[in-house]
Formats: structure tokens, C-alpha cells, sequence
């Protein structure tokens, strides 16, 4: 099913992946950490087929198992978070999405490496998330902060750049200065 996600061949990872549910908790259980992984799988599935609140259910099971079962501070607690908080987000509950991101965001950051993709996944939604509910002072540190972490890791062409640089210039002109987002 992970390879056929990969593929993009999503009906073909749904029907496996929903095979593989039923098998992992009629052997293991609905709680055990096998169970999870293919929970893990079947909630990026339904993100990506945009089933959003199919996603933020099987995440919030994912993570209620994690809880249970892994470190308070694990990295892959902080991804189903980033996961659920996405999810979230996408579905239009901000609340809920700042809470997800900003525990995820502590979680990445407090981790030995940092997990730099997962703090560029949370800080990016979560300045959305502030320029959406105009936050405006909330959000501009956090692209700061994205645009400092993508400048020394990211190719100066990565449209990951330029799409950051884009939306901080749109939150600039939001906030009357115009002159710093033309200099963008």
C-alpha cells in the first residue's frame, strides 16, 4: 500500500491499506503499534486524497495510540501532530490546529537533530494559519524564522523560497509596509 501511495495509485493503497487495518487489529488489536503503522499510512492516504475528515480521525486514533505507547516527546508523535495539525487547518479548525502545530513545533525543536523539515512544516502552517485568522504580528516572526532556515538549507531557486518570500510579501502589504514587501 506505501508503494502504491508513492505511485500515486491511491484507490489501489486504499483497498490494500484498509486490508491491512483489518488483518493488523483482528491479529494485534486496535491499540498495538502495528495497528498504528498502518494507520500511519492510511492517514497520509486520506490526506492525500483530500478526505480530510477521514484524515483528522485516523490521526486522532494514530495519536491517541503514540500516546499510549511512545515517549511524550517523540519525533513520531511530533509528525502525526504536524499531520493532524495540517489536517486541521485544511478543514478550516484553526483552534485545533494551532494547538497541534505549536505541540509539534516544541516537540521538533526540543529533538537532538531538530528535525528541521518537520519546524519548516509547523512554522509555514502555523504563519498561515495566523495570516488566515489576521494575526499578523504572530505570523511575521514565523516567516522570518522560515525564511532564515530555507536561506541555509534550501537552493536560492527552490520555489519553496520563492513561495515563503511571496507569502511574507503578501502579509507585508496586509500590514501597510509596502516599501519592505516591494524590497522582497
Amino acid at each position: 500500500a506505501s508503494l502504491l501511495l508513492s505511485m500515486n495509485r491511491l484507490e489501489e493503497a486504499h483497498r490494500l491499506s484498509s486490508r491491512a487495518l483489518v488483518i493488523a487489529e483482528d491479529t494485534f488489536g486496535r491499540e498495538h503499534p502495528f495497528t498504528a503503522a498502518v494507520l500511519l499510512n492510511l492517514g497520509l492516504l486520506y490526506s492525500r486524497q483530500e478526505k480530510l475528515t477521514a484524515a483528522i480521525s485516523v490521526n486522532q486514533r494514530l495519536l491517541k495510540i503514540q500516546q499510549r505507547t511512545e515517549a511524550p516527546d517523540s519525533a513520531r508523535l511530533a509528525a502525526t501532530m504536524n499531520r493532524l495539525g495540517v489536517a486541521y487547518y485544511r478543514s478550516g479548525r484553526n483552534t485545533e490546529a494551532e494547538a497541534s502545530l505549536q505541540r509539534s513545533l516544541a516537540i521538533a525543536e526540543a529533538q537532538p537533530d531538530g528535525m528541521p523539515d518537520a519546524v519548516v512544516s509547523n512554522l509555514y502552517y502555523l504563519a498561515n494559519l495566523y495570516v488566515v485568522q489576521k494575526l499578523y504580528s504572530r505570523a511575521e516572526p514565523l516567516y522570518q524564522r522560515l525564511m532564515a532556515i530555507q536561506e541555509s538549507t534550501l537552493s536560492p531557486k527552490d520555489p519553496r523560497r520563492a513561495t515563503t518570500l511571496d507569502e511574507y510579501a503578501a502579509l507585508l502589504k496586509s500590514t501597510a509596509m509596502k516599501s519592505e514587501a516591494h524590497k522582497l
